[in-house]
């Protein structure tokens, strides 16, 4: 498949079982501006038939995993993925349609170079009060990121990659399935390459997302907390059996595959 949207910003999706929530997702985006492409990896559901409702841009893959999805979608796009390409999760919903691909990607027009743009995110899954406690712990973390200059608050429901050269770009290709942390992993990248990551603190990129289980994991994680897979996580990983995932190695990202125990450490 070859991509045929030039005119507009591409928006990758990956999405595995979200028939409850790809329309959502879909119908918020702008499409005078952006032009989605859905990767369907593994769905066992309506996924791709509800996407398909809303987009001709709908891969149906047969393995499980986002980050083989997201980087099988870069391929896709050819050269246009250089240039600018917006990842957004399957239940992730902007907040602003009409101009959130554009607060995304300005800062690509103004820095040629490789550059990751990091968006805030509110959550939208459980009881309004704990939403808005997560929400501004987030926002808080997201301006010390923004200070320190590191990808600690990318993530990947809410994102934008400039990789700007075909030898940046087929390294990211090259990169090894982690989850969650492949968005951590896609900005480190881009700054080993003397990219930069650059946090929005404009609410016109914002996205509601009900993402709250594996971000809150990928945070423990971070803070070098192998084994705090709370019973929250428990359940959200039961529901999630195939996918990879990834833990912090001394400032890395690198593959881990959990314990028969559920205790989750580094892979030898």
């Amino acid at each position: 498949m070859s991509w045929q949207h030039e005119e507009r910003t591409p928006v990758i999706i990956a999405a595995f079982n979200e028939e409850k929530r790809i329309a959502n997702t879909l119908a918020a985006l702008d499409v005078e501006n952006v032009a989605p492409l859905v990767m369907v990896n593994g769905s066992s559901d309506r996924t791709a038939e509800i996407a398909r409702q809303y987009t001709d841009q709908v891969i149906e893959l047969e393995e499980q995993g986002k980050f083989p999805a997201l980087q099988r979608g870069v391929e896709i796009l050819g050269r246009q993925g250089l240039h600018g390409v917006l990842f957004i999760d399957a239940d992730s919903v902007p907040r602003h349609r009409r101009i959130w691909a554009d607060e995304m990607t300005f800062p690509f027009i103004t820095n040629p170079g490789p550059m990751v743009t990091a968006g805030r995110l509110r959550f939208t899954e459980g009881s309004s009060v704990a939403n808005g406690i997560r929400t501004l712990r987030r926002q808080r973390d997201f301006a010390a990121s923004a200070r320190r200059q590191d990808s600690s608050s990318v993530y990947g429901a809410n994102m934008g990659v400039q990789f700007h050269t075909e030898d940046i770009r087929d390294e990211f290709l090259a990169l090894p399935h982690v989850w969650p942390g492949e968005d951590k992993l896609t900005a480190d990248l881009i700054m080993e390459h003397g990219g930069k990551v650059k946090y929005l603190a404009s609410p016109y990129s914002d996205v509601h997302t009900s993402s709250r289980y594996h971000i809150s994991l990928l945070e423990r994680l971070v803070k070098g907390k192998r084994n705090a897979v709370t019973q929250n996580d428990a359940g959200y990983l039961a529901r999630s059996p195939n996918a990879a995932r990834a833990s912090y190695v001394d400032g890395r990202i690198v593959p881990f595959l959990p314990k028969t125990s559920g205790v989750i450490s580094p892979e030898a």
